[in-house]
């Protein structure tokens, strides 16, 4: 009886497993709504806070570029991507239009730039053009994957 039960969680155990390395190697299909508060999978990396940044990460891992997801940096700040190795910083602003978000917005330009960072802004608007507008400005910054 014990040993059909401990069989019986470890197959519960490995569906767990299998369900959350699926996850984390798909991508939501646009058009599907994501409720606030629910983080979401990236193919190879943390799980982040919105659709829109794991579009970014996503990008940035097919591309070979290492970053780190909710670093903090000088400042106290805590921007949503930087380039390992760089002073770029990549911040998906999904929330633009809002009042309170934009004073936040330029509140933290402010204190990014006081302390030497490079700020890449995407906005939702970017969204279907993630990977030319990345390529685009990463270029510029002559960074590159691997």
């Amino acid at each position: 009886m014990v040993a059909l039960a401990l069989l019986a969680a470890i197959g519960v155990g490995l569906a767990l497993v299998a369900g959350l390395w699926l996850l984390a190697h798909v991508e939501e299909p646009d058009g599907e709504d994501h409720p606030p508060g629910r983080p979401l999978p990236t193919r190879e990396g943390p799980w982040v806070a919105s659709k829109g940044e794991q579009r970014i990460a996503n990008w940035l891992t097919r591309e070979g570029i290492a970053y780190v997801y909710e670093p903090t940096v000088a400042g106290g700040l805590t921007p949503d991507f930087r380039l390992e190795g760089t002073d770029v910083l990549i911040e998906y602003w999904g929330m633009a239009g809002q009042a309170s978000y934009e004073d936040r917005m330029a509140e933290k330009m402010e204190i990014y730039e006081e302390h030497g960072y490079d700020v890449i802004g995407l906005f939702p608007v970017h969204v279907d053009e993630m990977g030319d507008v990345l390529e685009r400005e990463l270029t510029e910054r002559e960074i590159d994957g691997p």
